[in-house]
């Protein structure tokens, strides 16, 4: 067994090691694995995600090692530049839920992020994130945090096993 760390902006998560088997979860960017089976048909490997959901992914979705985020993405989706600018070179666009590691803030609104599978840096805005959490917060904090939550994905479509802007489960 190893740990391992989802670098796609989200993972197709399966009952059985092809891609036409039913899709039972979404494993997004930043979120850790435990690898229990390496690519052991078609390049998909038997995993089981940080949240208990087991089953196979493919293993071009994943790079070695843990990825200790520190903070959510908590917009639609965020984007990764190359440069702290709107109009810099887009590398990485990841959906809501995605998990980050935020190295810094500059004073104009970006964060620096060090990218899942990747060397260098990547900015992103702070406004899209979120520090997360060690803990569940108590009782009333996590019922709001619930709630608003659910309010961001008001109007998204249906999907099975979906876990994005794009369709949630």
């Amino acid at each position: 067994m190893r740990k391992a760390t989802v670098f796609l902006p989200s993972a197709p998560l399966y009952a059985s090691a092809t891609s036409e088997a039913v899709l039972q979860d979404e494993i997004l960017y930043g979120m850790e694995v435990t690898v229990h089976q390496e690519a052991v048909l078609n390049g998909m490997c038997k995993v089981t995600s940080d949240y208990g959901y087991s089953g196979f992914v493919s293993s071009s979705a994943l790079c070695d090692g843990q990825y200790p985020a520190n903070r959510v993405v908590t917009a639609r989706s965020a984007h990764l530049m190359k440069q702290p600018r709107v109009d810099s070179v887009q590398e990485l666009c990841v959906p809501q839920g995605s998990l980050l590691i935020c190295m810094g803030e500059t004073a104009d609104g970006w964060s620096q992020i060090q990218p899942a599978g990747m060397s260098g840096i990547l900015y992103t805005r702070t406004s899209w994130l979120a520090e997360r959490a060690a803990q569940i917060a108590p009782d009333p904090v996590f019922r709001r945090n619930v709630i608003r939550t659910a309010m961001r994905y008001l109007h998204t479509p249906y999907r099975f096993g979906g876990k994005t802007p794009q369709g949630i489960d």
